[in-house]
């Protein structure tokens, strides 16, 4: 066996040295190697070396869009609790975007932080932009504000209108344009 691996490295030694002696040498279209010397026309199989392709150049750029959404505002809620393995930077964003208990929503105005926020815990979060209609549910039915220091619900739109009135709000419908 050693003598078969010895004789099989001197056949490659002797190739390489005849393929430096001057010999003429082709390579067609297809990679193989003609010899012009012999009669024979051996050929054998040879990657051609070639230069690095630019992939770039192939392919057509993307204008980047800073808000896809099309949106100022978005609506996202948290789907996923997180778990003790959840890395950190994930835990502060969400409790940084006011996102702290699963099924828990919050309206975000959607600048180039937020985005960048919501990227990173994408796969805890849902969100998108919300319709006319689902802002004006949620603002009855979960709808709250601050009158002296205590939580009064947005029940009736006399709330609204003493509260909010010098702004030009009078009931639920104007609230939900803003």
């Amino acid at each position: 066996a050693a003598a078969a691996a010895a004789a099989a490295a001197e056949e490659e030694n002797s190739d390489d040295e005849e393929s430096q002696s001057g010999r003429e040498e082709e390579v067609d279209d297809k990679g193989m190697v003609e010899d012009k010397t012999d009669k024979n026309k051996t050929s054998k199989k040879v990657t051609a070396k070639t230069d690095p392709i630019d992939i770039t150049s192939q392919y057509q750029k993307i204008p980047y869009k800073a808000n896809s959404v099309g949106a100022s505002t978005v609506f996202a809620i948290l789907l996923r609790p997180t778990a003790h393995d959840t890395p950190k930077t994930v835990k502060k964003t969400l409790s940084s975007l006011r996102l702290r208990r699963v099924r828990e929503g919050v309206f975000l105005p959607y600048t180039e932080a937020v985005r960048k926020m919501l990227h990173l815990v994408e796969p805890y979060v849902l969100y998108g932009v919300p319709s006319l209609e689902t802002i004006s549910d949620l603002v009855r039915r979960r709808g709250f504000c601050r009158i002296e220091g205590k939580r009064v619900p947005l029940a009736d739109n006399n709330v609204i209108e003493k509260e909010l009135g010098d702004l030009g709000l009078i009931c639920v419908e104007d609230l939900v344009q803003v």
